[in-house]
């Protein structure tokens, strides 16, 4: 019924082991991140090679299953297959949390925080899917309401003579072509790893809750948001991605 690939990994060195479908041609690639902690460890020796002993970014081909017939990904996860279920169910979500007690306190917390004007952008990194069918669909949906909620924070405090449209990008690779599109339609630009790091600067508010790569690390390199919302930093966590 299903063709399955493999992962793979291209350097220099080794010819990267594209995974083959039934046209012929490869999955789409995406980027792993190494920490600097995961490349000074010696947990996991017999994974790494000298050619990625100090590599922190490769490229993988991720595993992927595909209808016989069809063509079509499948998820690896309960996930709903309709754009306009999905974009329905997250409209109704947002309205619910948009008013609820939680968010009054998020926004009563926003609006003591001092965040330099000219604020333009809300970056999401791995906030994770919208489409997710299971017990934790709330938790995707969740995350990307609160940074439309950002978005309308941030475009209320611009003066009514400089007000600008404020971009809202996200970042993950689980996104589904129904995610993407749900997500368009609420207003939220989907993008392929990296480029929503390379979104991240001065002028943008960053949210991220437990990603599975560095993304601290990854934003502390690159700049100083105006705004950051994420897990809070527990010294146990240190070696850990998220």
């Amino acid at each position: 019924m299903y063709n399955v690939g493999v992962n793979a990994f291209s350097s220099d060195k080794y010819v990267p082991h594209l995974i083959q479908r039934l046209d012929g041609s490869s999955t789409k690639p995406h980027l792993g991140y190494t920490t600097a902690a995961d490349l000074l460890s010696d947990d996991d020796a017999d994974y790494y090679s000298v050619s990625f002993a100090y590599l922190p970014v490769d490229l993988v081909h991720s595993t992927e299953v595909r209808d016989a017939q069809t063509n079509e990904i499948i998820p690896p996860w309960p996930s709903l297959s309709d754009p306009a279920a999905v974009s329905l169910r997250f409209a109704q979500a947002r309205q619910t949390w948009d008013e609820s007690e939680l968010f009054a306190r998020i926004r009563s917390a926003l609006d003591s925080a001092v965040v330099p004007p000219g604020t333009d952008k809300v970056v999401t990194l791995a906030c994770s899917t919208v489409s997710w069918a299971g017990d934790m669909a709330s938790h995707g949906i969740a995350q990307h309401a609160l940074a439309l909620t950002i978005r309308d924070w941030l475009a209320a405090r611009q003066p009514e003579v400089e007000r600008r449209e404020i971009k809202c990008y996200a970042q993950d690779p689980i996104y589904t072509p129904v995610d993407e599109q749900a997500l368009a339609e609420a207003g939220i630009i989907a993008v392929d790893d990296p480029r929503a790091f390379l979104h991240v600067d001065e002028a943008s508010a960053v949210i991220s809750f437990s990603p599975n790569i560095p993304v601290r690390r990854i934003v502390a390199d690159l700049a100083r948001p105006a705004l950051i919302i994420w897990n809070k930093v527990e010294k146990e966590d240190l070696d850990k991605p998220w």
